[in-house]
């Protein structure tokens, strides 16, 4: 009975034992770890590429407002404005620069305009499209012809003086001679004509271009002592004329 209850004992014991240490241990503390401080890489900043700047805007073009009548500018400098459509015509006046002139026709390939200049003595001439520049409604503008030449200054030179002894001849043929201007290609038709024989001999010219030409003719004169006028006559395409005086003389 007492090995028994020793037995009981002892295993109690052993309860109480085993009770007290598992109510006062501690449980192992599992060690924190390190913490190991890391190294992040320096970032590498990327440079932003610098804004392009937008274009500047390009400023649109004025309006202009289109004439009510047409009009032609002279596009770089003064420009010569002739009296018929082509370089062969004279110049009559300027299309000066930064002015216009009034827009009246063209001719029929529109290579040449036809207009009224603005230089106080509205001027009507030909001007050449290809140094102008045109607005308005050209398509109203009419096809004009080309202009007609005709002569434009006379001269004649006083002939020298004849002298005839008693007033006797033969003597010699009386030399004439003058210019005529036209102002364009054309023919023009004239005759000198003489106070003592009237009209000489009827002549023409032909000009391909404008500018000045010599005309000449000659004719013997009726002995008579005094002073005789004389004339260059232009009769077609129009009528001018220009007049000179010759001396016979009788010692």
């Amino acid at each position: 009975m007492k090995i028994r209850n020793s037995f009981v004992f002892l295993l109690m014991m052993l309860l109480l034992v085993s009770c007290d240490f598992s109510a006062n241990s501690k449980p192992t503390e599992t060690p924190i770890p390190t913490i190991t401080k890391m190294v992040l890489p320096t970032a590498t900043l990327t440079p932003v590429p610098s804004e392009t700047p937008l274009p500047s805007e390009t400023p649109s073009p004025t309006a202009t407002a289109t004439p009510s009548f047409p009009i032609v500018l002279p596009k770089d400098i003064s420009i010569n404005c002739r009296f018929g459509f082509g370089v062969e015509w004279a110049i009559v006046g300027s299309l000066l620069e930064n002015q216009y002139a009034t827009l009246l026709g063209r001719n029929l390939t529109s290579s040449w305009w036809y207009v009224t200049l603005d230089d106080g003595l509205e001027t009507n001439c030909w001007v050449s499209a290809d140094v102008t520049e045109a607005s308005g409604n050209l398509g109203s503008i009419p096809v004009l012809d080309q202009s007609q030449a005709f002569a434009t200054d006379l001269t004649v030179q006083n002939p020298e003086t004849i002298s005839a002894p008693g007033c006797l001849g033969p003597i010699q043929p009386l030399n004439l001679q003058g210019t005529i201007e036209a102002n364009g290609p054309g023919i023009v038709s004239w005759h000198f004509e003489s106070e003592q024989s009237g009209i000489i001999s009827n002549r023409s010219t032909s000009f391909i271009e404008a500018g000045t030409k010599t005309v000449a003719d000659s004719f013997i004169p009726p002995v008579a002592e005094g002073t005789y006028t004389i004339k260059l006559v232009v009769i077609r395409p129009n009528e001018i004329e220009a007049q000179a005086s010759y001396i016979i003389e009788c010692p």
